[in-house]
């Protein structure tokens, strides 16, 4: 794939990006001919969500914070966040999380 044709497909998703943000970045990353990403291992997950918390300046539901990671369920997610607030590391209320 060339950047022109990169650039005329991905033009023509009506600013769909982020629904096929998978699709999407695993084109850019074969186009910059750079390697996929890996899948983070739970340590690097739990890491992530926590750093999201810090520079959100609102609480967020999980649904919300697993849209900024890749291939991120909002169970997953939701379990994370639960796990965070168990340890103290964050706090919850009516479904929203934020340290």
């Amino acid at each position: 794939m060339t950047a022109e044709s990169f650039i005329e497909r991905w033009r023509s998703s009506g600013a769909a990006e982020r629904a096929n943000y998978v699709l999407f970045l695993s084109e850019l990353c074969d186009l910059l001919e750079v390697p996929r990403p890996e899948p983070a291992s739970l340590p690097e997950r739990v890491r992530g969500v926590r750093g999201y918390l810090l520079q959100t300046p609102a609480p967020a539901p999980p649904e919300t914070v697993a849209r900024n990671f890749m291939r991120a369920r909002s169970p997953e997610v939701r379990s994370i966040l639960e796990t965070l607030v168990a340890l103290g590391h964050a706090k919850s209320e009516a479904g929203s999380y934020w340290v």
